[in-house]
């Protein structure tokens, strides 16, 4: 694991720039004699009728990052397609009733290393608000993105208290990694054109590592450190690229790494590979799912083997 801190200094208020050789300081060590339980079991609560998609991409995602098992919790309908597509991916289905669902989620939480939520999830689904205290008070690392950010924004004086207690369990910061358009909604009298002052006092404030993304997507931690992508381009601009970012970090996390290295990592890696896909495609063809096409490439640029 990289330790809290290893990724930054907060002796400057100036962004650190999140490039190819900063990334490649930060690559793990994968032992050779490694088996699938050495490199982590990632859970990702993610998809529903409609949005299924999603569940797909991100576990794709999850696996290519190099976890030893991914597993999918999602509805029945679901099935299918992550096994047609992920035939690696274990699949558990949502139970019938609110309450087994939440008692099942429980026990996954507890054998997993790291929980991807809300990929896929609609934020008005009748368990998501009992899921989110679930995860917050108990999953060891934890990401939450799209329906889970928005389920955030519609219960944040109860769920942000719960960020707090995290640390008093000694469980790591959770990762957040809302669109602008979600972080409006977490933080209604944010102006979009201010990228950093309310950012970075949302991630200080509520004890979040905090992934902006957009444009020179932008990483803050409760320390008050602040990292700004350098590589990425409006192709990413598309639906389900979030999707995939969510897995990537979401494996890394299970792998070990610290939340706050797998954050930053994570963005690197999936702007990177949206810049050697453009390359090869073209920016306005190119769909997230081509991502997965440049992970190779983009790894061994930074020697994560």
């Amino acid at each position: 694991m990289i330790p809290e801190g290893q990724a930054g200094s907060r002796e400057s208020s100036a962004p650190k720039c999140i490039d190819a050789r900063y990334v490649s300081s930060l690559a793990p060590f994968r032992p050779v004699d490694g088996h699938k339980g050495t490199f982590g079991t990632l859970l990702i609560r993610a998809g529903s009728p409609g949005m299924g998609g999603a569940a797909v991409m991100c576990c794709e995602a999850g696996l290519r990052s190099g976890t030893g098992l991914v597993r999918l919790y999602s509805d029945r309908a679901m099935a299918g397609p992550i096994l047609g597509s992920c035939p690696q991916a274990l699949f558990t289905p949502l139970p019938d009733s609110a309450e087994e669902t939440i008692t099942v989620l429980d026990r996954l939480t507890a054998d997993s290393d790291a929980v991807v939520f809300g990929p896929g999830i609609p934020p008005d689904s009748n368990t998501a608000e009992e899921e989110a205290k679930i995860l917050i008070a108990k999953a060891q690392n934890l990401l939450m993105d799209a329906g889970a950010v928005t389920v955030l924004a519609n219960r944040r004086e109860s769920l942000f208290r719960l960020f707090s207690e995290r640390r008093k369990a000694e469980l790591s910061y959770p990762v957040l990694t809302p669109h602008p358009g979600e972080f409006s909604r977490l933080v209604p009298e944010w102006d979009k054109y201010d990228r950093v002052r309310i950012p970075a006092r949302f991630a200080e404030e509520h004890k979040v590592i905090l992934v902006l993304k957009g444009h020179e997507t932008a990483v803050f931690t409760p320390a008050g450190l602040w990292y700004i992508n350098t590589v990425g381009n409006d192709g990413l601009a598309k639906g389900g690229s979030g999707d995939v970012l969510a897995g990537l970090i979401g494996g890394f996390m299970a792998q070990g790494i610290h939340p706050e290295a797998a954050a930053v990592c994570g963005v690197f890696f999936h702007g990177l590979s949206g810049d050697i896909i453009s390359g090869r495609l073209g920016r306005r063809y190119m769909q997230p799912t081509d991502l997965f096409d440049g992970f190779p490439e983009a790894f061994r640029t930074c020697g994560w083997q």
